[in-house]
């Protein structure tokens, strides 16, 4: 989004991008939730939104980084950037379950990108970004890069004109929803209350973009005890609706 100002057609790439329908699996992930319902540590709208709004913290402080760092170094045509960005994200992941989910949906956020940017008579073919997005889905299949999602979508972001807000304003409703689309299936809550939730933690987006601005990719970390206990727990069940 250039100078503030996001073209019609920009916004809709944004629309496309955080559109729950987008193809890359996130519908087959809980990102925790599932083991949290079933342990009793969420089960009502109170505990659901104050689980959201600390996995939102995490994702912000870790994909979010990342993403922007991606993005910046796509911009400037730092790619080696982009590969520290990747491993350093990977790394930070604390479970079998997060890098697993992280790889996979980057994996096919990439081919989407591909896709998407050398479809006939797209203006951004010749971009540059355009090849970045190009080698990074090699190096996805080489098995040079880990291909975390969020990289993946700071390289997407770049070659289609998205900007730093946008992309993190993105990144934080997708890991939203991500959780509350899994709490439709995985407990008592209406439609409703997820979007009155999704309303109520947006003002935390600000904030948190402001603090991961600040970071290195260095200083990302994902701590966060209750999340990473449920992510051991949802490895080691022998039930449950999503992917482990």
């Amino acid at each position: 989004m250039r100078d503030n100002r996001p073209t019609a057609e920009v916004v809709m790439r944004l629309l496309q991008l955080s559109d729950s329908a987008l193809p890359i699996g996130t519908f087959s992930f809980s990102n925790t939730l599932e083991s949290a319902v079933e342990w009793g540590v969420v089960g009502d709208r109170e505990s659901l939104q104050e689980y959201c709004s600390e996995l939102l913290r995490v994702v912000a402080l870790t994909d979010g980084v990342a993403a922007l760092h991606a993005l910046k170094a796509c911009n400037r045509a730092r790619y080696d950037d982009i590969l520290r960005a990747d491993k350093l994200l990977f790394c930070s992941k604390a479970s079998d379950e997060a890098r697993l989910m992280t790889q996979r949906m980057g994996r096919k956020l990439a081919e989407l990108g591909v896709a998407l940017a050398t479809s006939e008579n797209n203006p951004t073919e010749e971009h540059k970004a355009s090849a970045t997005i190009l080698r990074w889905h090699d190096d996805i299949r080489s098995g040079k890069a880990a291909g975390c999602c969020a990289v993946s979508q700071g390289i997407i972001a770049s070659t289609f004109g998205i900007g730093e807000e946008a992309l993190f304003a993105s990144l934080c409703y997708s890991a939203a929803m991500m959780i509350l689309s899994a709490a439709l299936r995985s407990m008592r809550v209406t439609h409703i209350v997820t979007q009155q939730i999704i309303g109520e933690i947006c003002h935390l987006a600000e904030p948190l973009l402001a603090e991961a601005r600040g970071l290195t990719v260095e200083d990302m970390q994902s701590f966060a005890l209750e999340y990473d206990i449920m992510a051991s727990l949802h490895e080691k069940g022998d039930k449950r609706l999503f992917m482990n």
